[in-house]
């Protein structure tokens, strides 16, 4: 089985100059954020397509309300603003062809809120515990102190399959 690994969305790769390594966080605002997503990824985002709706709100992090220093600062709904992470899940061959979750097989897909913070000097990434007496940030350790790259107790939030429209090309 080829090796997958999460990428930017597709409908952006045309205009990502290259840069399609990683997922990307959503800023969106008003109480329609799900329907106008949901829509635009269907093809009916005012003739854009689901590449221009996402191409504008990837850029949508230009506000100073928005960074303290450079941390990106996030706000709950309560202040009318709602966030996405979206990407493609992709297999490592020619032409990065799409991978489906195999739910059947006891797959799934998640993603994790994670924070970084100074100690002794150095920046230490913490994960989000939700559960247990360790409850709230806790550094990327097993039982024993090494270093791993998802605790097991750390909160998993997880990800909605959502299939884009994209034009075909003429």
């Amino acid at each position: 089985m080829p090796s997958i690994e999460w990428r930017t969305p597709a409908p952006l790769w045309a205009t990502a100059n290259g840069q399609i390594k990683e997922p990307q966080l959503l800023k969106l605002a008003g109480d329609n954020f799900l329907p106008d997503f949901l829509g635009a990824m269907a093809g009916a985002s005012n003739g854009n397509g689901p590449a221009g709706f996402l191409g504008a709100q990837e850029h949508g992090f230009n506000d100073p309300d928005d960074l303290v220093g450079d941390t990106l600062k996030l706000y709950h709904p309560a202040h009318g603003r709602y966030y996405l992470v979206v990407g493609s899940l992709v297999c490592r061959q020619l032409g990065l062809p799409d991978r489906t979750v195999a739910r059947q097989n006891g797959e799934r897909t998640a993603f994790v809120i994670r924070r970084t913070v100074e100690v002794d000097g150095e920046g230490q990434e913490q994960g989000w515990v939700e559960e247990g007496d360790q409850r709230g940030w806790q550094p990327l350790v097993d039982g024993c102190g090494a270093p791993v790259a998802l605790r097991v107790d750390e909160e998993r939030l997880p990800l909605h399959p959502v299939q884009a429209n994209l034009p075909q090309p003429s």
